[in-house]
């Protein structure tokens, strides 16, 4: 994968806050962990109750931590964070993935798998830059399309929509 992810973005936003934009590194974990709990804590939200994929149960601290490694070492990935200060505000992870099919032309895309920024800096375009950055690193690593996977009741749909995300695919689901 290119190196295009080792350059720091330096973006001056909304109310003179300046945030920082770069590739997560180890350091980051911990921090990086905690922001990633809160993330899923937030998604549970708009989940149907008769279709919770999110269960109540915890996952011990070191799992979720170990996972989150694993997200921010695999070259393929790309974890994303945004810095105001010493604080996490926001991250994205996306990653590229080659499409093989037997009747359709093969083609390398890549996947927007996270966005979250936390609520009281959203409406300051932090989760547009980090997509920004984050396509950039798709477009030199020769992706055609971008693709996410998002739940249906979920608010941000609208953003998506402004960055051009259209539906393409629908899931159904019953339950067992």
């Amino acid at each position: 994968m290119q190196n295009f992810h080792r350059k720091i973005l330096v973006i001056k936003i909304k109310l003179n806050l300046v945030m920082i934009i770069r590739k997560a590194i180890i350091e980051d974990l911990d921090k990086l962990t905690k922001i990633f709990i809160e993330f899923k804590e937030e998604i549970k939200k708009f989940e149907q109750e008769k279709f919770k994929v999110f269960k109540d149960k915890k996952k011990p601290y070191e799992i979720i931590k170990n996972s989150v490694k694993k997200k921010i070492t695999n070259e393929k990935n790309l974890f994303l964070v945004a810095y105001e200060e010493d604080e996490i505000i926001g991250f994205m992870y996306g990653f590229i993935r080659e499409f093989n099919h037997l009747v359709y032309e093969s083609f390398t895309y890549g996947e927007i798998a996270h966005v979250w920024v936390k609520e009281k800096f959203r409406k300051n375009g932090i989760s547009s830059a980090l997509k920004d950055k984050l396509f950039g690193w798709f477009k030199i690593n020769n992706c055609k399309y971008a693709k996410l996977y998002l739940l249906e009741k979920n608010p941000a749909i609208g953003i998506y929509e402004n960055w051009g995300f259209e539906p393409a695919l629908k899931i159904m689901k019953k339950k067992l």
